[in-house]
């Protein structure tokens, strides 16, 4: 109640490919879609073998993962959905001794199942350091199955990542096919007004981010459509990572081509 068929239906597709329902549902799904006017959001897959590497990519601290459970909840999640092989001991067991000190983590698994961990050196930004971002001029495509899960399908965020370090920018922010704002090339986007924090929802091709999610069950933003121009006016606007926090943004408002 309350919500239209369009993103009821999506919704239905996203639970049903992560607990592997029946194709024939899909197809009525895709079926009432076309019958309502609402075919642009229907996931072109829904299911497919995984043919790209999983990663969580997240922050250490004196040891302990920050966020922890969460990263492991979706880590876990994405891949019983794109069905890889998953071991929930081997996970733990990669995880343990980590060293001390401020570190970059990532867990990477293969479809075959091979789990991988990398620990890195990482230096977060001072507190309180304004950062720069521009728009990316590719846009993405909200309804691929891949933006739900944090892959190695991500060539449009790696040329927007490469092309914003060149530059000088923390990120790109990308627009879906429809013009709305999705996120950033390696953030979760919130902008401010009246007041009042929103973040785009997972339906515009955001990731379903960690600090994404802390953002929401604390409350600190809501779900809600944004525009580029909201972003133009916004009173304030973030950008934000479980790795590297929430930073406040300044927009540069120039689209940069992303290179190979």
């Amino acid at each position: 109640p309350g919500r239209p068929l369009g993103r009821l239906l999506d919704e239905r597709v996203v639970q049903g490919a992560e607990r592997g329902t029946q194709a024939r549902l899909h197809t009525w799904i895709g079926d009432r879609h076309g019958a309502y006017g609402t075919a642009r959001r229907y996931p072109k897959r829904v299911t497919s073998a995984a043919r790209f590497n999983l990663f969580e990519t997240f922050r250490i601290e004196e040891g302990h993962v920050v966020r922890g459970a969460l990263h492991l909840a979706r880590f876990e999640r994405s891949a019983r959905a794109l069905g890889m092989p998953y071991d929930g001991r081997e996970v733990e067991r990669k995880l343990n001794g980590l060293p001390p000190g401020t570190l970059r983590g990532r867990l990477e698994l293969t479809p075959e199942g091979v789990l991988e961990r990398h620990v890195t050196p990482f230096t977060p930004a001072p507190p309180g350091v304004m950062v720069r971002v521009a728009w990316a001029a590719e846009r993405i495509d909200a309804t691929q199955p891949a933006r739900r899960h944090k892959t190695r399908d991500r060539a449009p965020y790696d040329r927007a990542t490469r092309a914003a370090q060149v530059a000088g920018f923390a990120d790109l922010l990308f627009l879906n096919e429809v013009g709305e704002v999705a996120e950033g090339a390696i953030s979760t986007v919130a902008v401010e007004r009246a007041g009042e924090r929103i973040t785009p929802p997972t339906e515009a091709g955001a990731l379903p981010g960690i600090l994404r999610q802390t953002w929401l069950e604390t409350g600190w933003a809501r779900e809600g459509r944004v525009t580029p121009e909201d972003v133009r006016e916004a009173t304030r606007l973030w950008i934000g990572s479980s790795l590297r926090g929430a930073r406040q943004a300044e927009l540069i408002d120039e689209r940069l081509t992303q290179t190979a």
